[in-house]
């Protein structure tokens, strides 16, 4: 999701006087607000609502890439001045009063010179884009994962077959660990003449002498 994007356009759509994004971002606009509003140097403004007389931004509301900051003049008091972006996506944000917008419980941002009706629509329109691309974004991966079929997954490991066997001067194999189990459950062979070999041994070893082999003898049950 590209958030400047969003409130690029959705501030386009609200086209004002007192809002600006892009090129109305001067310099002299943006190191304004950075300073009045508290904004760490960091963070980069995507678009301004204005809020004073002679657009120099002095008061008003900021949309970085961390969130929202703003600066009222002495008239409005408010909890907080500055929100992140998923307090802004829970917060209930309408028109206080004519002068004032409330973003969440407590936070008011003074737009009268913007007018608050015309500030709040603008938030809940903002609010309501940012949801809805992050729902499309969701039900994407959702469809993504679910459309992968068992062709496309890798195949499950198997056990090497490394081990051969050597029984009554016979050589068999080669097996698995756990074929090379089996066979013992079934008590197909004598395990004191039970030989096992595999690649990087000297040579032919009893399985009673092969930790590997040996630790599975003790799941087998003795003989009658």
């Amino acid at each position: 999701m590209n958030l400047k994007k969003i409130v690029v356009d959705v501030c386009s759509f609200f086209s004002g006087d007192r809002i600006f994004v892009e090129n109305n971002l001067t310099e002299k606009r943006l190191e304004n607000a950075k300073i009045n509003y508290k904004i760490p140097y960091n963070e980069e403004i995507y678009g301004i609502i204005d809020n004073t007389i002679l657009f120099s931004c002095k008061y008003g509301l900021a949309f970085t890439n961390m969130g929202l900051y703003w600066k009222n003049d002495w008239t409005t008091k408010s909890n907080k001045t500055n929100i992140t972006w998923n307090e802004f996506l829970d917060a209930v944000i309408d028109s206080y009063d004519k002068t004032n917008v409330e973003i969440g419980y407590g936070n008011l941002f003074n737009a009268l010179h913007v007018s608050s009706y015309k500030a709040s629509e603008l938030l809940n329109s903002l609010q309501k884009t940012i949801i809805e691309e992050l729902n499309k974004k969701n039900n994407i991966e959702e469809k993504n994962v679910e459309e992968i079929s068992y062709d496309e997954l890798p195949p499950l490991p198997t056990e090497l077959k490394e081990w051969f066997l050597g029984y009554n001067q016979e050589k068999l194999g080669p097996y698995n660990i756990n074929e090379i189990k089996s066979f013992l459950l079934e008590d197909k062979f004598d395990i004191n003449n039970l030989l096992a070999w595999k690649k990087g041994m000297k040579g032919w070893e009893n399985i009673n002498n092969i930790k590997e082999i040996s630790i599975i003898l003790d799941d087998i049950p003795p003989s009658f």
